[in-house]
């Protein structure tokens, strides 16, 4: 976690040294807040969250950057589907899994509390990939593929959220399994409207980035 750390916030910090500095309060802080409050306090889950979605958009955005294919992701979201359906649905392995690991620090889910004192949670796992392959599509597809798989990630997202609050039910739901099917179909629509994924350099000569001013 510290190195997931570290190299989201080097490029922003533009200090090796500054960013070990914040990496090692926030870790600390993380620690501090599980071991002292509990992993149910407010405060613990607001900084868990804090850290695991910086660690999202670290680790996604290097997967992106290092050339993470939409087809390879593709296949990965349509083996995911299968295996969260197994995993979560028909057997007991998610469950015991989150249960064991919600109580320690860096838990792998991001959580908020909801009415009678229940937690609504989405796991790390869903959302690095959700997140990834709206990245990864908007750079092999460009702009509109990028939109339009985060916008159908989030309301798929709301919408399997919104039910389970409305319904009153505390069940694990196999997220991917409604997830992947859909971001292999984007994948497929996508892949025959423009025939050819752009690689990294090509999103990078079609797009180039801003260049820094200098003083």
């Amino acid at each position: 976690m510290s190195s997931i750390l570290y190299f989201t916030l080097e490029p922003l910090l533009q200090s090796s040294l500054a960013a070990w500095l914040v990496v090692l309060f926030v870790v600390g802080v993380a620690i501090w807040s599980n071991l002292w409050l509990g992993a149910r306090s407010p405060l613990f889950l607001l900084i868990n969250n804090t850290v695991l979605a910086l660690a999202i958009v670290g680790a996604t955005n290097l997967w992106a950057q290092g050339g993470m294919k939409a087809r390879d992701i593709a296949v990965l979201a349509g083996v995911l589907a299968l295996y969260d359906l197994v995993a979560t649905a028909l057997l007991p392995l998610m469950g015991k899994m989150f249960v064991r690991l919600a109580s320690i620090p860096f838990a792998p889910v991001l959580s908020w509390g909801v009415a009678d004192n229940q937690q609504l949670s989405i796991g790390l796992g869903d959302l690095l990939l959700m997140a990834a392959f709206a990245l990864v599509m908007r750079k092999a597809f460009g702009i509109s593929a990028g939109i339009v798989a985060l916008s159908l990630n989030l309301v798929t997202l709301a919408a399997m959220l919104a039910l389970l609050v409305v319904g009153n039910v505390l069940v694990i739901v196999p997220a991917m399994t409604i997830l992947g099917p859909l971001m292999v179909a984007q994948y497929v629509y996508w892949f025959r409207r423009r025939r050819v994924e752009r690689t990294t350099q090509q999103y990078l000569q079609a797009e180039p980035l801003a260049k820094p001013r200098r003083a």
